[in-house]
């Protein structure tokens, strides 16, 4: 069972750190579409991407380094959680899809192409379901603690 607690920490963390650096990797080339106003959050985009590739390594680092099982699902619920309200709000104000100005991983891997929104779904589904995942083994250990 810690093997497969620790498994799937380290997948949320590659994941979200992946994430992270591919952000500020954005952010670094400095397109103009950066202090343009994100229609949803009414912020700059820098500020938006900043600010999640800020909230993507905090709970990427406390799922390597984190303690609590507890305190890890509640990280990657929460933060799954805010990833699927911005993809409703984006369907209910008939947003498309982000802003392809900065830059997308399917330009550095061609063969992704129109799968980018299929593979965000599976992660942040992964995400949700982990988060039950270390809930459940929270549980758990705290139940077999108190049988002692």
């Amino acid at each position: 069972m810690n093997r497969c607690l620790a498994s799937i920490r380290l997948a949320n963390a590659a994941l979200l750190l992946l994430s992270a650096l591919l952000k500020l990797g954005g952010l670094i080339q400095g397109p103009r579409i950066l202090f343009v106003l994100d229609p949803i959050l009414g912020l700059p985009n820098w500020l938006v991407y900043f600010g999640v590739a800020a909230a993507e390594l905090g709970v990427g680092g406390y799922q390597l380094f984190g303690r609590s099982l507890t305190m890890q699902g509640i990280s990657i619920l929460a933060l799954a959680c805010n990833f699927l309200t911005y993809k409703a709000a984006r369907t209910a104000l008939h947003i498309n899809e982000p802003c392809p100005c900065f830059g997308r991983i399917s330009d550095w891997v061609p063969h992704l192409g129109g799968h980018l929104e299929a593979i965000g779904n599976v992660i942040i589904s992964f995400m949700l379901l982990s988060s039950f995942v270390l809930f459940a083994a929270a549980v758990r250990k705290k139940v077999s603690r108190s049988n002692v």
